[in-house]
């Protein structure tokens, strides 16, 4: 499913800082296609957001000039986002004091 449909959360919401990686739970088995992201930093810190196949070496580390950071997005603060990412990722934020919560579902559109 594309993420121009309306967002129907399948999973529970999940907090997520830079302590450890988060796999959502069950997200494979309920049909999980996309992730909605919503960075809970107040005052519009822009914190950034990693995903990949597996917990060990995964960072959220800002990208610099000649130097990418594959599988990042950065999200202003109490901005949402929904991207579409493989159902069994894990992810990881970019520091202790800029959090995520994060909702597995399908479709995309609607805040």
């Amino acid at each position: 499913m594309s993420i121009d449909t309306t967002f129907k959360p399948l999973t529970e919401t999940y907090f997520v800082d830079n302590s450890a990686a988060v796999q959502i739970p069950g997200a494979n088995q309920r049909g999980v296609t996309t992730f909605r992201i919503r960075n809970s930093s107040a005052g519009g810190t822009t914190a950034y957001i990693a995903w990949g196949p597996k917990a060990a070496g995964l960072a959220a580390v800002a990208p610099t000039l000649g130097a990418p950071s594959p599988n990042t997005i950065g999200i202003s603060g109490n901005i949402t986002v929904n991207i579409e990412v493989p159902c069994n990722s894990f992810f990881i934020g970019s520091s202790a004091t800029n959090t995520f919560e994060i909702t597995g579902g399908t479709g995309g559109t609607g805040a």
